[in-house]
C-alpha cells in the first residue's frame, strides 16, 4: 500500500506544470529540466506526483480499492499471524474512507486497521480537519489519527538523501520528496495540532532534516508524548539515535533490508562500514530509543516472523552478516518489536500489543514456540491462525 523511490510521469503539459508550480523556481525534488533550463515534461518522486495529481483532481493510484480488496489483505494477515496492520501512506479518498469503514464494521474482519493520511495529498489545515472528521468514525477495528510525510526516496533506488560521502558508488545524492526548508513548517503545523506524525526517512541526511524538524517543532511548542516516529531510518547512526531519545521520538526499523538489499547497500550503496549498522536495532536499544521493526509490505513479503529473523539474524540474502554483533537483537527483543513496541508506536499499546485485562484480546497462535526453536528458524514457524477480540480465525489454507 506503499508506493516509494522513482515514480516517473512523462509528457506532462505546460499548463500542468504552471498550475502546480512545478517550474524552474519550485523547491522539491523531480521535475527534470531541459536543456532551455525549463520543465522537460517529465517528473520524477512522490512529491512532484501528487503536485500534478492536486492541479488534476485526482489520483489515478487512489479511490480504486474494494471490499473484496482489504478483505483479501485482512486474510492475508492472518495466513502471517498480524492482529494490527498500518495502511501507511493513503490519500483516504471518500470511496478509500466508505470501503475501509464497511470492512471494519463486519465482524469477521480479521484485522485492526490503522491508516495513515499521506500529507503529499493535502495542505496541513486540509489534513487536520480532515482527521477531525475521520477520527469521529473510528471502530473498534479501525483507527484513524495518523499522518504520514515522505522525506526522501529508497537507498537501493538511488533516491534516498544520504550525507557525505554519499553513495559509495559515486551515484549523485538522491531526491528531496519534501524541501529541507519546507518540512519544520510541515512538522509544526501538525505538531501543534495534536498530530502524530510517521516520517519516512531512509537516507541519513534525511534523517537528520526531520530530526531538526521535530526539535523546532518542540522548542516552539512542547508537547510531551507526541511519539512521532521515524519509518525506515536505515542510516541512522548512534548522534542521530541519542537526538531521537531526547526529543521523544520512535522508530520503526525496515529490519527486512538487511536480508533482501543488505548486498547491494555493501557493495554500491553504503559501503561496507555503513552497512553494517543498516536499521540499528541494537544502537536504539542501547541508547533507549522506542522501536519497531517491519515489513513495509507489499515492498518486501508480509511476515512478522521473517522480520523477528532479520533483525536476529542479521543474515543478507548472500550469507553476509551484517553487524550482527552489534545489531542484533535476542529473540524477546524480536518478539517484542512486531507487538508491543510496535503498538507503542501507533499509541495503541493502552489497547494491543500484549494479554492484559483491559486490552483487546488480540494474539497470534503459532505451532512452535518461537523460545523453543534455534535463533536461525524462528522464520519457519508455521501460523495456526490468528484472535481478534477473542474471535479465533483459522488462517486460510492454500
Amino acid at each position: 500500500m506503499v508506493v516509494h523511490a522513482s515514480f516517473h510521469i512523462s509528457n506532462v503539459n505546460t499548463l500542468v506544470l504552471k498550475r502546480a508550480e512545478l517550474d524552474r523556481t519550485t523547491n522539491i525534488s523531480g521535475v527534470v529540466f531541459g536543456t532551455d533550463g525549463e520543465p522537460s515534461g517529465e517528473i520524477q518522486g512522490i512529491a512532484a506526483r501528487f503536485r500534478v495529481f492536486r492541479v488534476l483532481g485526482s489520483n489515478p493510484l487512489s479511490g480504486n480499492l474494494t471490499l473484496e480488496d482489504v478483505n483479501r489483505y485482512a486474510s492475508s494477515a492472518c495466513v502471517q499471524g498480524v492482529t494490527t496492520i498500518t495502511d501507511l501512506h493513503n490519500d483516504l479518498a471518500d470511496q478509500t474512507v466508505e470501503v475501509y469503514r464497511a470492512a471494519s464494521r463486519r465482524d469477521a474482519f480479521s484485522v485492526r486497521l490503522v491508516p495513515a493520511l499521506a500529507s503529499v495529498s493535502h495542505t496541513p489545515e486540509q489534513a487536520v480537519a480532515k482527521l477531525a472528521v475521520l477520527k469521529a468514525t473510528n471502530n473498534d477495528k479501525l483507527h484513524y489519527g495518523i499522518v504520514k510525510l515522505v522525506v526522501d526516496g529508497s537507498i537501493q533506488g538511488f533516491t534516498a538523501r544520504l550525507r557525505w560521502p554519499g553513495y559509495y558508488n559515486g551515484a549523485p545524492n538522491g531526491l528531496w520528496y519534501i524541501a529541507p526548508e519546507e518540512l519544520p513548517v510541515i512538522v509544526e503545523a501538525y505538531h501543534r495540532a495534536g498530530i502524530q506524525l510517521h516520517i519516512h526517512t531512509n537516507g541519513d541526511e534525511a534523517t537528520e532534516v526531520a530530526i531538526d524538524a521535530v526539535e523546532a517543532a518542540q522548542i516552539a511548542a512542547p508537547r510531551p508524548d507526541h511519539r512521532h516516529t521515524l519509518q525506515h531510518c536505515q542510516m541512522a547512526d548512534a548522534a542521530q539515535f541519542r537526538r531521537m531519545k531526547s526529543l521523544g521520538l520512535c522508530v520503526n526499523l525496515f529490519a527486512n533490508h538487511v536480508y533482501y538489499w543488505g548486498d547491494s547497500h555493501y557493495d554500491l550503496t553504503m559501503g561496507p562500514e555503513r552497512a553494517h549498522r543498516l536499521d540499528a536495532t541494537g544502537t536504539a536499544q542501547r541508547i533507549g530509543v522506542p522501536y519497531a521493526i517491519h515489513s513495509d509490505a507489499p515492498v518486501t513479503p508480509l511476515s512478522p516472523l521473517f522480520t523477528a529473523w532479520c533483525a536476529v539474524n542479521r543474515i543478507s540474502s548472500g550469507g553476509r552478516e551484517l553487524g550482527k554483533a552489534t545489531e542484533a537483537l535476542t529473540v524477546q527483543q524480536a518478539l517484542a518489536a512486531i507487538t508491543i513496541s510496535a503498538a507503542y508506536t501507533l499509541k495503541m499499546d493502552h489497547l494491543v500489543g500484549s494479554i492484559e485485562t483491559g486490552k483487546y484480546a488480540d494474539f497470534a497462535v503459532l505451532e512452535e514456540d518461537p523460545f523453543d526453536v534455534a535463533p536461525e528458524a524462528i522464520k519457519d514457524i508455521a501460523v495456526w491462525g490468528t484472535v481478534v477480540g477473542g474471535r479465533v480465525r483459522e488462517a486460510p489454507r492454500a
